[in-house]
């Protein structure tokens, strides 16, 4: 069975994406679910600008659906928008249809990216705007978020994106230098039946691309011998953001990658990081599947970071892709056509 969906009308669910990630258009929810009841295509069903209150009317409780819902929450006394992902997987919708809907969840999620939160709902009647609101409030002050060193009155021009860290000014605090987490499952060295474990020379590399002293903004592993029981080790480092990092990317291989950026903040440069996980195209359905059962390890390995990018294909991977996700994550993007 196929992992991937059809879009029937793929400009129309596009309009609507780029409708309720631009301030000016008062749309602030989408609605998408499958077509004819097939899993391998899926259509645009609704738009709105009522709300989740709206949307909800439209959930159904034997229906698969999918939805984008943007909201606005007060962090720090600073009103930003976010964005939520919401999965429908409704509490009459059959066990065997939830098995088939389910395999093509993933595929249909990132065409959804970026977003702050995803929440899934089974009866649509009990989910209230409330709740949905206080969960992505939650998340927004969160420890990862709260992780990034910034600098106020920073003076002049900031490199561009790709280059060389922010220096502190004289007088200026340096940013903090963020640990790199101890490695779960196995550790550090040989093959561990708990979980992946890490070689030492990745370790140091993910140490230095948090590290504001070190020039190196990027970090790319991989599964040793490309087989998923080995060790995760170190392909690569250095300068140049994710417009590097994808030079080494291929199809048929699961990557795990760490950039770093500088986000503006109320105009004060802020450094953050993104967790690319790339899972080629050709990469068999069983080795993804092995995958997800290192998710936690992995993560836990590269924190801190802001945003996770969860893609498979090369052209998904640029330093401007990457910023972009980092700056809808942190409310700093406000207009995206």
């Amino acid at each position: 069975m196929s992992i991937t969906v059809t879009i029937r009308d793929e400009n129309a669910l596009k309009g609507a994406l780029d409708a309720i990630r631009t301030n000016e258009d008062p749309t602030n929810w989408v609605l998408v679910g499958h077509d004819a009841d097939s899993p391998n295509v899926v259509a645009l069903q609704a738009t709105g600008t009522g709300g989740f209150n709206e949307l909800r009317s439209h959930l159904k409780d034997d229906q698969v659906q999918y939805a984008l819902l943007r909201i606005f929450v007060k962090v720090d006394l600073t009103t930003t928008t976010k964005f939520v992902y919401l999965y429908n997987l409704g509490e009459r919708v059959p066990l065997m249809k939830k098995g088939r809907f389910g395999v093509v969840k993933g595929d249909v999620q990132k065409r959804f990216q970026p977003y702050h939160a995803d929440i899934e709902i089974e009866n649509p009647e009990g989910a209230t705007e409330e709740e949905i609101t206080k969960k992505v409030s939650e998340g927004s002050s969160g420890p990862e978020l709260s992780a990034s060193g910034s600098f106020s009155n920073l003076p002049g021009k900031l490199p561009k994106f790709g280059q060389q860290n922010v220096a502190a000014q004289p007088g200026q605090q340096p940013l903090p230098s963020l640990p790199a987490k101890k490695a779960v499952g196995g550790g550090i060295g040989g093959a561990g039946s708990k979980g992946p474990t890490f070689s030492p020379e990745l370790v140091e590399a993910i140490k230095a691309v948090h590290s504001d002293k070190s020039p190196a903004d990027w970090v790319l592993a991989t599964y040793e011998d490309n087989a998923t029981s080995r060790p995760i080790i170190l392909l690569g480092s250095g300068e140049g953001g994710a417009d590097a990092l994808k030079t080494q990317l291929s199809s048929d291989r699961i990557f795990y990658g760490l950039v770093r950026v500088i986000d503006m903040i109320d105009s004060h440069p802020t450094v953050k990081f993104a967790l690319i996980v790339f899972v080629g195209n050709d990469v068999s359905i069983m080795k993804k599947a092995q995958t997800t059962t290192h998710k936690g390890a992995v993560e836990t390995q590269f924190q801190p970071f802001h945003v996770t990018m969860n893609v498979s294909d090369v052209s998904e991977v640029s330093s401007d892709i990457v910023l972009s996700t980092v700056q809808f994550a942190s409310g700093s993007k406000s207009h995206v056509k």
